[in-house]
């Protein structure tokens, strides 16, 4: 039996891949000083390490487009590589039929495989223009990833721009649209995104305000297609110079061509990072939420609603000197639990690796 739920749950895997290539126009060098963070990328919109920038005075420019490179290489091990259900066997009663229970087995390619997986990848980021008040950004993102148990290379490819403006001394905010296209081995998916952030600074920190519209195209499997939207607001505190938080909140809805994939999202997360050192930090993030879906699939449910855990806890090194391009070694666990009305939709996950970030 082949699930057309993994679907669904494809999308668990992009928002986070898109979120990375989102990060890239605020997280490597030259961003303004008082720019926003991508607030969606690792370690939840704060920087993982101090990065050097450029002190501009007003309406100073820099002389001219830079060009940012960097790299990713990273070895990890996945338990469940394409977020297939838990339980290989399940049943369920067909609702007006007086029959019994139906068994049914999933076959083996739908049944969770774990493996070694290899990635490399190569970041981009051209700056357009850089001021006091305003940052242009172009970026790019490509990756290879190889599934040793699987036998499979899967590729992820990305680009988009930013443009970050101060609307005064104490706020700010960024508009980014990106494209991405990501091969699942099952089927390939394009994804469009267009994001605005309003950011201001308060005592200690920071509030801001996100909206997005994102659109999903499958190659094969094209019920799924749909558009996605959502809200967050989130706050990040500095109690310290050593400790970062972040509290954030929101809602998001998935309109789907088939109605058994249009849900509602409400959600909550929270992240914090302690620097342990100039070279050292830990890092720590949890997102929880509730997901209600228009329209079920009667043979299997006669309502679906998820709840959905997951995060990463972690260990970060700097490998380079303070004041030279960053390269950054980064060990984590991440995990993703699915608990759903019914047991054909739950989905449990852990991958733990290593990754090495290079700049140049």
């Amino acid at each position: 039996m082949r699930l057309s739920t993994f679907y669904h749950y494809a999308l668990f895997a992009l928002a986070a891949q898109l979120a990375l290539l989102e990060g890239l126009a605020s997280k490597m060098p030259s961003a303004p000083p008082t720019s926003p963070s991508a607030g969606e990328g690792r370690g939840e919109g704060m920087e993982p390490v101090p990065v050097p920038r450029p002190t501009l005075r007003q309406n100073e420019r820099l002389p001219g487009p830079r060009l940012t490179l960097g790299g990713r290489l990273a070895a990890y091990y996945d338990t469940n590589v394409d977020l297939a259900p838990s339980e290989a066997r399940f049943s369920f009663t067909p609702p007006g039929i007086g029959t019994g229970p139906i068994e049914l087995t999933l076959d083996r390619d739908n049944q969770p495989q774990d493996s070694w997986v290899v990635s490399a990848g190569l970041n981009a980021r051209y700056q357009l223009e850089q001021t006091h008040r305003q940052t242009q950004v172009l970026f790019g993102q490509m990756v290879l990833q190889h599934i040793d148990d699987l036998g499979a290379t899967r590729s992820i490819v990305g680009s988009g721009y930013s443009l970050w403006r101060g609307l005064c001394r104490d706020s700010a905010f960024r508009v980014t649209g990106s494209f991405y296209y990501r091969d699942f081995g099952r089927d390939a998916v394009a994804m469009q995104l267009l994001s605005a952030t309003y950011r201001r600074r308060i005592a200690h920190g920071s509030v801001d305000l996100r909206a997005s519209v994102a659109a999903h195209t499958f190659e094969r499997y094209t019920p799924a297609d749909g558009e996605k939207t959502a809200l967050t607001l989130g706050w990040n505190l500095s109690p310290s110079p050593a400790l970062s938080c972040r509290l954030a909140a929101g809602a998001c809805s998935y309109q789907a061509r088939a109605a058994t994939s249009t849900y509602r999202d409400l959600f909550a997360k929270a992240a914090l990072q302690y620097q342990l050192s100039p070279q050292w930090s830990l890092f720590a993030n949890i997102k929880l939420s509730r997901r209600d879906y228009d329209d079920v699939n009667p043979m299997l449910a006669s309502e679906r609603v998820e709840t959905v855990k997951s995060g990463q806890v972690g260990l970060r090194q700097r490998l380079s000197s303070r004041d030279g391009p960053p390269w950054i070694i980064t060990h984590s666990l991440r995990f993703l639990d699915i608990q759903s009305t019914n047991s054909a939709f739950e989905r449990q996950r852990q991958v733990l690796g290593s990754e090495l970030q290079l700049f140049f």
